[in-house]
């Protein structure tokens, strides 16, 4: 793990906790709409781990694609397959369309870069590489969580 990635993930733990609080408060206070997308607390506690989870992979993968390291690249982005898939579900369940779409271009992304990697081009891989990264970053650019009612 790089020093960057030890040091942003207490940092990371504390902006999901915020939001976490945030989202309680705003159920709680009814500022969002009943109509909007909903989840269960603890769908969105594994939620909430998955992400850390697959923040911690993907910052791997960029750092063995900044190495030319394919076969990590690899790995990496084979365990975040389940991850991601298990998101997809989790947005499908909350019915949050936006979330929904941007999830299917993150797990395409995802597709293409065990794709390439699979192949053992470095180059390639590590384009497809930041292509992922970027999907991820469509969604926590305009982060979902916001639109989400928690419920009981």
């Amino acid at each position: 793990m790089s020093r960057s990635t030890a040091i942003d993930r207490p940092l990371r733990i504390g902006l999901l906790a915020l939001t976490v609080i945030g989202l309680t408060f705003a159920t709680r206070g009814g500022a969002q709409a009943t109509d909007a997308p909903s989840v269960t607390r603890a769908a969105h506690a594994a939620h909430l781990d998955r992400m850390l989870r697959a923040e911690d992979l993907k910052q791997a993968l960029l750092e063995a694609a900044d190495a030319n390291q394919t076969n990590v690249i690899l790995q990496n982005a084979r365990r975040l397959k389940p991850l991601l898939t298990a998101e997809h579900a989790y947005w499908t369940s909350a019915g949050d369309t936006r979330a929904l779409s941007l999830s299917s271009q993150n797990q395409q992304a995802l597709d293409q870069l065990i794709a390439t990697a699979s192949q053992g081009n470095a180059d390639r891989a590590y384009n497809s590489a930041l292509a992922f990264a970027a999907s991820c970053s469509a969604c926590h650019d305009n982060p979902p969580e916001q639109r989400v009612r928690v419920r009981n």
